[in-house]
């Protein structure tokens, strides 16, 4: 069994310490007096055209997230901060709007990074006022209006909102909107009181490219915000500078059978040795990319895609005692291919799960 170190430590001693506590092998290129070695490098693709973050400025934020001084509305005005800072220009729109009520902050534009960041530290440090989630709903449909191709909107929510008689659910609006318009929502759950999880849930559920993430998790692991806008794939990169640190692993993709999602037993190996490398570096995690190949609706392929990256993700935890804690899952269905559909053999590479480990520093 192969695999590839993106990546090359300064000696030989701790490299083979290093592969001997994961089970690994590395194609290496080391030399007496070495003057290239290879690195990860990365690719971008843009997956959605657009991206809105609605934004919670309602009194409920200024509680303080539990072991921590900053506030909920200081927590993610911080994630939007790093967000913006990783986010590379593709060409995006982008608008940041205030929910309670709703107000632009950055109104629907050709994204700049740098007016991006200064729009977000004007946001305010304090909330006030109710969570206007439905009012903001039923705006975002002229911000819509206007726009072409997939959009994601981020959402700051705790699922918790006044259930006025006669007025329409969070989610009955969200499910208007994404028959309307190619959107979907990546909530961001503010709360760790599980009152308002389910409708959160159905509020991310009106699509496949939907999600709930915990406001504390992606605070420690940013790349696991940014799917839902590009996908990254890493690439190897010569130069003529000896690397001192590990700074990513890239293992062999995951293979899977034509419309199936359970992770054949010939990978198992390579479950072992991620697992592996992930006890090693206590502080590192892995994203877990799900794809297709392009047979089937696109829709279809978007939940196998997600499935497929979740049945790894169950085999690491339920197998091999990994933390679910420690594993991002993103999906992407037939768009990001690694080689040409053409063929049956360029189909069977793309139906795939890609592990990437970061954290290694």
């Amino acid at each position: 069994m192969r695999k590839k170190w993106i990546g090359i430590v300064l000696t030989l001693g701790i490299l083979f310490l290093s592969l001997a506590t994961t089970g690994l092998t590395a194609e290496l290129v080391v030399e007496q007096d070495v003057e290239k070695d290879f690195v990860l490098g990365k690719e971008f693709a843009r997956v959605s055209d657009n991206f809105i973050v609605l934004f919670n400025t309602a009194s409920s934020m200024n509680k303080k997230l539990p072991g921590s001084d900053m506030t909920r509305l200081q927590f993610a005005k911080e994630i939007l901060r790093q967000a913006n800072d990783g986010l590379p220009d593709l060409g995006y729109k982008a608008g940041l709007y205030l929910y309670s009520p709703f107000k632009p902050v950055y109104a629907m534009k050709t994204y700049n990074r740098d007016v991006y960041g200064d729009a977000i530290d004007s946001l305010p440090d304090r909330g006030r006022g109710p969570t206007l989630i439905q009012e903001s709903l039923r705006k975002l449909d002229s911000v819509l209006a206007g726009l072409s191709g997939r959009t994601a909107v981020f959402v700051f929510w705790s699922g918790i909102y006044a259930d006025m008689p006669g007025q329409k659910k969070p989610a009955q609006l969200a499910k208007e909107l994404v028959q309307k318009y190619d959107v979907f929502f990546y909530v961001i759950d503010v709360e760790e009181d599980a009152r308002g999880n389910d409708e959160l849930r159905k509020l991310a559920g009106t699509r496949e490219w939907g999600r709930v993430v915990p406001i504390e998790e992606i605070i420690d692991k940013p790349a696991g915000s940014v799917g839902a806008v590009f996908v990254l794939t890493p690439t190897v990169i010569e130069r003529t500078k000896i690397v001192t640190r590990i700074v990513d692993v890239k293992l062999d993709n995951v293979i899977f059978d034509y419309n199936q999602s359970a992770v054949r037993s010939k990978f198992h190996d390579e479950m072992n040795a991620l697992a592996g490398v992930l006890e090693a570096k206590p502080k590192s995690y892995v994203i877990l990319a799900g794809h297709t190949c392009n047979r089937g609706p696109g829709e279809y392929n978007l939940r196998l895609s997600r499935l497929r990256a979740e049945s790894v993700e169950n085999y690491l935890v339920q197998n091999l005692g990994v933390s679910r804690g420690r594993i991002i899952t993103q999906w992407y269905g037939e768009t990001a291919p690694v080689v040409s559909n053409a063929t049956s053999e360029g189909r069977s590479l793309n139906r795939r799960v890609e592990a990437m480990i970061l954290g290694l520093d």
